[in-house]
């Protein structure tokens, strides 16, 4: 099972590809190595992705929300 990816994700394809199917998993990445153009986005916004959910500054202000909480 993927637990949660796909709703850390979102829609696949967009920041990146999600499946319990392994030979899904596969064409995905046939499609991101013949398509450097689409793998360069999916990555950037992969990227982007990941900040939002686990950059320094959103680190730092569930930090803050915690000490202010005690």
């Amino acid at each position: 099972d993927t637990y949660e990816v796909h709703e850390l994700l979102g829609d696949t394809g967009v920041a990146g590809y999600w499946s319990n199917d392994i030979n899904e998993l596969r064409e995905y990445c046939k499609i991101l190595l013949e398509d450097q153009d689409l793998a360069k986005t999916v990555g950037t916004k992969g990227r982007e992705r990941a900040f939002e959910l686990f950059g320094k500054e959103k680190i730092k202000a569930e930090w803050q929300r915690f000490f202010e909480s005690l």
